[in-house]
């Protein structure tokens, strides 16, 4: 009996999917930096968050769009080229928290040591760095792909 299969959409899907996936985990990390300041007390960019959201969005679009270019491509390359079945959304959070994280790292790394001391910072970077990063890839997994169900032929 054959069950739903995994594919690709048309290239106008998976185009709006490399926009239109890091728009949604900007706003979430800019949502974070918003309360932090408000919950918290941090006062990161002062009372210029209004200022501070195109920017992020701007900044971070760019940052979204190659990270997908180096991280996402080749993926979407071998699924259409080898149909893998295994490839759902299970693993699009694993990936989106690693590649998360690891651009969260790198970003601490070249603003400042600081961000690299303890292993509170490593888990902030996870809940926050990680997190920007599946809502990135679930967004990018739900308009991209889509599910085909094959009806099998003959009635059987």
């Amino acid at each position: 009996m054959p069950g739903p299969v995994r594919e690709l959409r048309s290239i106008n899907f998976i185009v709006l999917a490399y926009v239109a996936a890091p728009l949604p985990a900007v706003t979430l990390l800019w949502c974070v930096l918003v309360a932090d300041s408000v919950l918290l007390g941090h006062q990161k960019f002062g009372d210029s968050f209004t200022v501070v959201l195109p920017l992020m969005l701007l900044g971070g679009g760019i940052v979204g769009l190659a990270v997908e270019a180096v991280f996402v491509t080749p993926v979407l390359v071998a699924f259409h080229r080898y149909r893998w079945q295994w490839l759902n959304a299970f693993w699009f959070v694993c990936g989106g928290l690693a590649v998360g994280e690891l651009a969260g790292q790198l970003l601490g790394i070249l603003t400042g040591p600081h961000h690299w001391f303890g292993w509170r910072a490593v888990m902030q970077g996870i809940l926050v760095d990680g997190f920007v990063g599946v809502t990135a890839a679930l967004v990018f997994q739900a308009v991209a792909f889509r599910w085909r169900v094959e009806v099998s032929q003959g009635g059987e």
